[in-house]
């Protein structure tokens, strides 16, 4: 049995009833929100079990803001453990553009490190041992990152590779996080990336959810608002 659990990438409710977004708010002027400082902490959901932990951690320094991003999956069968996935990553950013990715992930022994960054106009560095030079406005898939949804080409930093994708506005709903009720906007991918992403009204990510290639759902879901460190 093996699963594909890629990152990246988050859910939440809220014990109110759900806000309604005003025709102004529902634009992506709200989605261009990204936290400067704080943390945000998401469980990690298949087939109605909890398989892991995902944070998001922010840290800004004047015009440079430092990610880090930690994912631990462990999925057990009968008390054995048959699956594991790890993902640590810290990115640099500054005045929003992206100048720096390091990442190592290990998909159940197989590993790959990252190392890229900007170089002469370029985001350039080593995937494996192997060069990459990649158009520096590229993003990565960070769902964290409310630009995601507008871009046609993302650096799939977990295969280091780009992946051409489209999607769509599927409006407003309500959703469950936290053991809560609110209204996100949810934004479909598709392509050669699979996510269903779902926006807070405040443009956080609240929920994440992609397939695995065993055919079932891995759901991100939002456990904390986002907490001052």
């Amino acid at each position: 049995m093996r699963f594909t659990v890629p990152t990246a990438l988050m859910l939440w409710m809220v014990l109110l009833p759900p806000m309604a977004w005003s025709q102004e708010e529902s634009a992506p002027r709200l989605l261009a929100a990204i936290p400067s400082a704080g943390r945000l902490d998401y469980e990690v959901v298949r087939a109605a079990e909890r398989i892991g932990a995902h944070s998001v951690m922010f840290q800004r320094e004047g015009r440079r803001l430092s990610i880090t991003t930690r994912t631990n999956i462990s999925v057990d069968l009968l008390g054995i453990t048959v699956y594991r996935f790890r993902y640590d990553a810290e990115e640099e950013w500054i005045d929003g553009q992206l100048v720096r990715l390091t990442s190592r992930t290990n998909n159940d022994g197989e590993r790959l490190e990252v190392d890229l960054a900007v170089t002469n106009g370029r985001l350039r560095g080593i995937c494996n041992g192997t060069t990459l030079d990649l158009p520096a406005g590229l993003l990565p898939v960070s769902v964290w990152h409310p630009d995601i949804v507008r871009r046609s080409v993302l650096l799939d930093q977990y295969k280091c590779v780009e992946r051409r994708v489209q999607t769509a506005d599927h409006g407003t709903e309500p959703i469950l996080a936290k053991g809560q009720r609110l209204t996100a906007r949810h934004y479909a991918m598709t392509g050669q990336l699979r996510r269903d992403i779902w926006y807070g009204p405040d443009g956080q990510t609240v929920q994440v959810r992609f397939p695995a290639n065993d055919g079932s759902e891995i759901t991100f879901i939002l456990l904390t608002s986002l907490e001052r460190q």
